[in-house]
């Protein structure tokens, strides 16, 4: 199925879809990593999220914005909406400190 797959080229003058046809390929199959198998992004999320978590441990008041802050000053520019969706993956809220207790 791989080898069928790799066979079928962008650049060709026949149309992705007649490609898939004469080599018996699903063409969702094209567009989707087959189980098992990680994606670029994949991996990159894992190396980002190793990243954010030593931030995180250093400082643990960090939000979004401190971490895209944090991410920025080692060169790692990513989307305030990637660094979100990634810390909610990880479950990692910031510990927001208080103001004093109110007297009563």
């Amino acid at each position: 199925m791989k080898e069928r797959m790799a066979l079928i080229d962008n650049g060709h003058p026949l149309s992705i879809r007649r490609q898939a046809q004469i080599l018996s390929v699903n063409r969702s199959q094209l567009y989707y990593p087959l189980a098992g198998e990680k994606s670029a992004d994949a991996e990159e999320n894992l190396a980002l999220m190793e990243v954010m978590d030593k931030i995180f441990l250093s400082d643990p008041t960090l939000g979004v914005l401190g971490m895209q802050d944090e991410l920025a000053e080692k060169g790692m520019n990513y989307n305030v909406k990637r660094i979100r969706s990634l810390l909610r993956k990880m479950t990692i809220e910031p510990i927001y400190r208080h103001g004093p207790p109110r007297q009563t």
